[in-house]
């Protein structure tokens, strides 16, 4: 027959993925420099601004519409990025 996959879901741990794409995509280890600390100030940095941003707005707002929000969502490095995906 003809089947259309309406959902497709792929599953990785968060911190995994995080730790891939700070090491992978080199504007992270640029801005926060290419180590263990720079790579702990990203995640950081990262889930204090979610977190402030679901105070304020909800989970759901921030996670499909982050950037979007406020001005100091927009202002967050890459806009929480790789902690939302």
């Amino acid at each position: 027959g003809n089947f259309t996959p309406a959902l497709i879901i792929l599953l990785r741990k968060p911190w995994q993925r995080m730790h891939s794409a700070f090491w992978n995509y080199v504007h992270y280890a640029r801005h926060y420099g290419a180590s263990e600390d720079g790579e702990l100030r990203w995640a950081n940095e990262s889930v204090v601004a979610f977190r402030q941003c679901e105070r304020n707005f909800g989970t759901d707002h921030c996670a499909l519409s982050f950037e979007s929000l406020s001005r100091e969502n927009e202002e967050v490095f890459y806009h929480c990025d790789q902690l939302i995906k």
